[in-house]
Order: structure tokens, then C-alpha cells, then sequence
């Protein structure tokens, strides 16, 4: 006869998550930076609710460059197809004041989202994602609830698949939440 601990269990579908503090980063030159381009930069409308969105060009800032770099050493966690490949990034930067906050929305096309925290002051909004599975977990599982609910931290960085739901709730401070948000797209490199 079977006992409870005969029975092997292991997860299936899990979501791939990683986070890690960047603290070389300079938080106040990027931060400089970021500003300085939202004075002269009209916002774009993607997820944001108030708040300024802007795409960062292809050739980006040095300010940028170590952040770069350390997006591309914690996506190498993520599984891929073996053989070369290459890899496109796309970086945009978010700067959300009092009452501003982003929709649900996913990067779906995106193979590893993510985001960097560059400012975050205390009660600007916390970062939730939906369990990606389409049906609705019952009580019984065990299992967490639908929503996961992180506070950010300054200098933080965040990646997860492209098809994660996610939506950053309103900020409650009277200063700026600052981030940076990402697509990287990997291609086999035929």
C-alpha cells in the first residue's frame, strides 16, 4: 500500500522568475538622465494611466551600459534552445507621479521581460502579476492566490516571460516612481 510519502510530486507549468540587486548601478546618473529626456520627450501611451513612457534609442547612453550588461548576464538563467543565437533589446524608461499607475498588460512576442527600479520612494506602488494559467485555482490546491503582489526596491532588477500579466499599482508618494522596462527577443542565428 501507498503512503504519502511514496507519492513523488513535482511541479508543472511553473512561471521562470529571477531578481537580483544591481547595486553598482548609479541610480541618481540614470535617474539625471531619465528626467532630462522626459523635459524634452512627449510621452507614448502603452500601460501607463498618467505618468510619462518613452522608448530608448537603439544606440543608447553609456549610463545605460552596466545595466545592459547585467540584463544580459541574469536572462543566461532563463532555458533556451541550444545552438547561437542573437539577441535584440528594447528598453523604455517609465516615470509615474502621484496617482499615475499601469494597466494589466503582458509583452506578449517578448521571450524575457523585465524591469529595472531606479527610484522608489516609500508607498509609489507595488508590482502585481497574474498566474498565468487560464483557469481559475481552487481553494484546495494549496496553491497561492491568482495575484502576487511584490514591492519594488530601488535598484532592483526583475525578469519573467513576456506573456506574464502584470500591472504596477498607483503611486501614493508625492515623489516619482522610477523604472526601466525591457523586451529581449532571441533569435537563432542562422
Amino acid at each position: 500500500m501507498i503512503t504519502v510519502e511514496n507519492v513523488e510530486t513535482q511541479g508543472i507549468w511553473s512561471t521562470p522568475f529571477a531578481g537580483v540587486m544591481l547595486d553598482y548601478i548609479d541610480n541618481k546618473a540614470l535617474e539625471r538622465y531619465i528626467l532630462d529626456l522626459k523635459k524634452n520627450t512627449k510621452s507614448k501611451h502603452i500601460s501607463n494611466e498618467g505618468g510619462w513612457q518613452q522608448s530608448l534609442p537603439e544606440d543608447k547612453h553609456p549610463v545605460f551600459n552596466d545595466l545592459i550588461k547585467s540584463i544580459h548576464i541574469a536572462s543566461r538563467t532563463f532555458k533556451v534552445q541550444p545552438g547561437p543565437k542573437k539577441v535584440s533589446l528594447h528598453m523604455w524608461v517609465n516615470v509615474n507621479d502621484k496617482g499615475n499607475w499601469n494597466n494589466l498588460h503582458d509583452h506578449i512576442g517578448a521571450d524575457i521581460s523585465g524591469i529595472y527600479y531606479v527610484k522608489v520612494p516609500k508607498d509609489s506602488g507595488h508590482i502585481t502579476f497574474r498566474d498565468p494559467r487560464a483557469i481559475t485555482l481552487p481553494e484546495q490546491s494549496g496553491e497561492r492566490s491568482k495575484w502576487m503582489n511584490i514591492e519594488p526596491n530601488e535598484g532592483v532588477l526583475m525578469l519573467f516571460p513576456g506573456y506574464l500579466e502584470h500591472m504596477v499599482k498607483p503611486n501614493q508618494s508625492d515623489e516619482s516612481r522610477i523604472s526601466i522596462a525591457f523586451n529581449l527577443f532571441i533569435y537563432d542565428d542562422k
